[in-house]
Parts: structure tokens; C-alpha cells; sequence
């Protein structure tokens, strides 16, 4: 009969567990191909801990300006992630309120990007998951200002959020990069 040392048995527990952290809301969780894997931001969470929320949806918004519909729908499972793993404790009472309204409305657009192919139905998903982010910035403003910028082409008008001042369209991407205008100012 085999021995097996503890270390050995250490090292392959770890391993086990190295990908089945997390809560599965669909079946692109199970898809480790789907996941987007980054160093975590303790410092930035633990100043902010909605910080790594906005940085994932930040990211969202940059692969559909460059019109990227392969890396979108990992980054929308990224950003579901970052909404799971909040430490929802970590917020106020008042913000754990809107934080808990918030997910239903923000969930609601966010799991069906996981299996949206085309770059259209993404960028229309994204539409709707700006309001509920919106709603987030301005529960819980950052450090750096976010800027809420319009649209008014697409689809009648639509919104998204960024971190910089110069508009880059995500609706239309090269095609009409600086198409649409700063609407406000959440923050600084």
C-alpha cells in the first residue's frame, strides 16, 4: 500500500479548489474558458470595495468600444464575479439597501451576456445594465470622478458610464467613436 505525504495531499486540495470558488448563477461558470482571471485588488477593495465593480465594468465597456464580442461576454462573467464576491458587508447600512435593490436590476441584463455572440445583442445588453450602475455611482460616488456619457443615435439615446472625459462611444465603436456627449459628472 502507497503512502501519501501530507504535503501531497496539501498541494493537491489546493489544487482542487483552485477554480471552484465562486457561486454558478449559469451554465458559463462552469466554463473555464468563459472566466476572466485577475490578481485581486485587496488594497483598492479594502479602501473601496465597490472599486472592483466599476473596474470590471469599465473593462466591459472598453472590449465593446474596440468591438471585441469574443472578450465581452468573459468580461461580463468577470464583472458578475466581482458582484458575487463584494463584501457586501464592508458598506454602509444605507448602502447595503441600494446594493441589494440594485443586484436584481443589474443581474437582470448581465446573465444573458454570458451567451451573447453577436456584437449587437451585447452592445443592447450593456444598455441596459448602465441604469442599475448608474444608480450604483451615484449611491456610492469614487475617489475618481465617473462620467455619464449619452448617446443619442443609438437606439433613441443611450448611456454609459467611464472613468475618462473624452467620449468613446461602446454603442458604435469605430464607426462613430466620439459620437455622443458627457451628461454628468458623478464625483469629484
Amino acid at each position: 500500500m502507497k503512502t501519501l505525504h501530507l504535503p501531497s495531499l496539501v498541494l493537491a486540495a489546493l489544487l482542487l479548489g483552485a477554480c471552484s470558488t465562486g457561486t454558478n448563477h449559469s451554465p458559463a461558470h462552469g466554463d473555464h474558458a468563459a472566466h476572466v482571471h485577475e490578481a485581486p485588488a485587496h488594497t483598492q477593495a479594502a479602501a473601496d470595495p465597490i472599486a472592483p465593480v466599476f473596474e470590471a465594468y469599465f473593462r466591459l465597456k472598453d472590449a465593446l468600444v474596440a468591438a471585441d464580442s469574443v472578450q465581452a461576454p468573459k468580461l461580463a462573467v468577470a464583472l458578475d464575479g466581482t458582484f458575487h464576491s463584494m463584501d457586501r458587508n464592508a458598506l454602509t447600512a444605507e448602502l447595503q439597501a441600494a446594493w441589494d435593490e440594485l443586484m436584481a436590476t443589474i443581474m437582470e441584463p448581465l446573465h444573458p451576456f454570458y451567451v451573447a455572440t453577436g456584437l449587437e445583442e451585447q452592445r443592447a445588453l450593456f444598455a441596459q445594465l448602465t441604469p442599475g450602475m448608474l444608480q450604483l455611482a451615484k449611491a456610492a460616488p469614487t475617489a475618481q470622478p465617473v462620467y455619464l456619457d449619452h448617446c443619442p443615435m443609438y437606439h433613441g439615446g443611450a448611456d454609459w458610464l467611464s472613468r475618462e472625459q473624452a467620449i468613446k462611444n461602446p454603442f458604435y465603436g469605430s464607426a462613430m467613436l466620439s459620437c455622443g456627449k458627457v451628461k454628468e459628472t458623478i464625483g469629484k
